[in-house]
């Protein structure tokens, strides 16, 4: 979740200095983070071994949302991240909405907060491997 923080403060600064590009790639990379982090620390899925984005967003959507973790409007955040930061990286304009870009950045925040919710509530329910230890 570091990653993911750091991420969308840069982003902050894309935008603030101009470039909705960079503004936008950043803002999706947090939340890419912040799924990778859900999904690690929740053990629900081999991050390693899912090749793409969109099978990222898939497995998250599978295993996170479909499970009732996250509700469907914070969730579909990430998609709709992907598919800003998908038309500036490979559309042919060179500056995107700032407006649209900053929405998406503020969207990011609560959807690391959720993420990040996600996370404290799943270290809280594991036992403690140090009590478990000292009970056998």
């Amino acid at each position: 979740m570091v990653r993911a923080r750091q991420a969308l403060q840069t982003a902050h600064a894309n935008l603030a200095a101009g470039d909705t590009i960079g503004a936008s790639s950043r803002a999706y990379y947090a939340l890419f983070d912040a799924v990778r982090a859900v999904l690690s620390e929740r053990e629900l899925a081999d991050i390693e071994r899912i090749r793409t984005h969109r099978g990222i967003s898939h497995v998250f959507h599978a295993t996170v949302v479909q499970a009732g973790l996250m509700s469907e409007d914070v969730a579909r955040i990430f998609p709709r991240a992907l598919e800003l930061r998908s038309s500036a990286d490979y559309g042919s304009d060179t500056n995107l909405d700032d407006e649209a870009v900053a929405e998406a950045l503020a969207g990011a925040w609560l959807f690391i907060e959720a993420c990040t919710a996600l996370i404290e509530t799943s270290s809280r329910s594991k036992p403690d491997a140090d009590a478990a230890g000292k009970r056998s």
